[in-house]
């Protein structure tokens, strides 16, 4: 037994344990933003299971484990924080996996790293009752999430950007986006065409426009 007693000391002790092979499980109450960044670079075998609160849990916290091939599941109430390898052990205490429980702050944690491999990680899990993130799930959790980050923007991980649209169309479960449009006349196409291939890429492409295939409008 290994007593962690700072948030850095947390997080290095959650990557010797989860890097390399094997089943992985990581039960918490809630996800940052930033979660992705305190586990171990290329990490495999991961399933996360957390409470879905919103100004609490990150929906793009969310996507972004989602997209590093990180299974994640909601459970309502979930207050619990552990951390599983299989033949490893376990790591209990009480950070979450974000930025604020993990990363540079000043916020204060503790945990007690077990070395026992026969803890047993399905009597946690049959306790409790998670599923899978759904898409619709997590378009619920925008919405509650938006409204009370911008009640209160201190609910949010210091570290929460704007993703841009293109960005957001690589998710599994892309953010519902409101779309506009609107006219404006200039007296030249060329930012437009500049501001297009900054914002997609370099290579040729085909423009359906019947007057001028150049022009960008």
């Amino acid at each position: 037994m290994k007593y962690l007693r700072t948030s850095s000391s947390i997080k290095d002790g959650l990557h010797q344990i989860f890097t390399g092979p094997g089943t992985k499980w990581a039960v918490v109450a809630f996800v940052g933003y930033g979660a992705l960044d305190q586990l171990p670079p290329e990490i495999e075998g991961l399933s996360v299971i957390c409470w879905p609160k919103p100004g609490a849990t990150s929906p793009d916290g969310i996507r972004r484990l989602q997209n590093a091939g990180i299974r994640v599941y909601f459970c309502e109430k979930l207050h619990t924080k552990l951390f599983w390898l299989e033949d490893r052990g376990v790591i209990i205490g009480s950070a979450n996996l974000s930025r604020n429980a993990l990363g540079n702050s000043d916020q204060h944690e503790f945990a007690v790293y077990i070395d026992d491999a026969s803890f047993d990680i399905n009597a946690v899990l049959s306790a409790l009752s998670y599923t899978e993130v759904t898409e619709s799930a997590l378009n619920e959790l925008d919405v509650a999430h938006t409204a009370t980050t911008q009640k209160d923007p201190d609910a949010d991980e210091v570290n929460r950007r704007a993703r841009s649209f293109i960005e957001s169309r690589r998710d599994k479960f892309p953010r519902k986006w409101k779309l506009s449009i609107w006219n404006e006349f200039r007296a030249t196409k060329e930012p437009i065409k500049q501001a297009v291939m900054e914002q997609t890429d370099k290579s040729p492409r085909i423009n359906d426009n019947d007057v001028d295939k150049d022009i960008f409008e």
